[in-house]
């Protein structure tokens, strides 16, 4: 009866190791997309803005990447001038 609880750990552990690599990437993806549009518009000499990175990987981490997602795009939308408020 004292083996239940290690299988139930490792269980658990396993499903914990099996989802964490793709949140993971998801954080990273948001980060590196976030830095590489700061990077091409210091580039292009529009006015970046430094805490997008931060921004997008907190959205990601509560659950609403969708969000950050809105925000990248309207930042590339800011490379072609296709914004309304410009």
């Amino acid at each position: 009866m004292s083996g239940w609880k290690e299988t139930i750990t490792l269980f658990g552990y396993g499903f914990f190791f099996f989802f964490l690599p793709a949140e993971s990437l998801e954080y990273t993806y948001e980060y590196k997309m976030a830095c590489g549009i700061n990077e091409i518009q210091t580039n292009n000499g529009i006015l970046a803005d430094p805490n997008l990175p931060i921004i997008c990987v907190l959205l990601a981490i509560f659950g609403v990447g969708i969000a950050s997602l809105a925000i990248q795009q309207y930042q590339i939308n800011k490379l072609y001038g296709s914004t309304s408020d410009d």
